[in-house]
């Protein structure tokens, strides 16, 4: 009886960490869990290409890439808001006064995500492709 006992329990804790090893690897495959653990640009692009839209809430860009760094510098602020507005066909809800600007670091290069009214704005995911080596320049 209690070898049938002890086995039943070595089964039952084989079977729960069996459970968690493969709860942790699926976790560990959401690209935006990855780039928030690691920082690791493939896994930005990645989230970025496959996770958010245009008009996604700013909440949710927060939940999949974290707080990231908020533009708060004038200047900077000026240059994304002048840029917005003079490139239309890549900025088609061009840039107000009020906008707020994200960034997130990717590599070398920072990632900078528009956010009005609480909505991303001004976001193509066909912007980021899968491979950061693919990226020319940001």
């Amino acid at each position: 009886m209690r070898t049938r006992l002890q086995i039943s329990l070595r089964l039952l804790i084989l079977l729960i960490v069996g459970v968690a090893v493969c709860l942790t690897m699926i976790r560990w495959n959401d690209s935006a869990v990855r780039y928030r653990r690691t920082g690791n640009a493939d896994a930005l692009y990645s989230t970025l290409k496959n996770q958010l839209r245009n008009g996604d809430s700013a909440d949710k860009v927060i939940m999949l890439l974290g707080s990231g760094a908020i533009i708060t510098n004038p200047k900077l602020i000026a240059d994304y808001l002048g840029y917005a507005r003079r490139n239309p066909s890549e900025h088609p809800q061009g840039g107000q006064d009020a906008d707020k600007f994200i960034a997130y670091r990717a590599g070398a290069w920072n990632i900078v995500l528009q956010i009005r009214d609480g909505r991303l704005i001004n976001f193509n995911p066909a912007d980021y492709p899968l491979k950061t080596g693919d990226v020319i320049s940001r």
